[in-house]
């Protein structure tokens, strides 16, 4: 069972990737698919964070990786 959790709080920052470890393509990605993104935070800091992702194509996993992110003030 998959748990969603919504964040709260001032989210007035823009998220710019930093890092993206361990990348793996799995399938392509087509116009006009329906590309769905989870994103599962491990360690968050006040102005950074990591945690690992997956893109899946109609159920499929297309690609998947680690990855590290920093907050800037929008």
């Amino acid at each position: 069972r998959r748990r969603h959790t919504r964040l709260q709080g001032d989210w007035s920052s823009d998220v710019c990737s930093s890092d993206l470890d361990g990348a793996r393509f799995r399938r392509q990605v087509a116009p006009g698919d329906r590309l769905t993104l989870e994103v599962t935070l491990g360690r968050m800091s006040s102005r950074a964070g990591k945690g690992s992702g997956r893109a899946l194509v109609n159920g499929e996993v297309a690609c998947e990786c680690d990855l590290m992110f920093v907050l800037v003030d929008a």
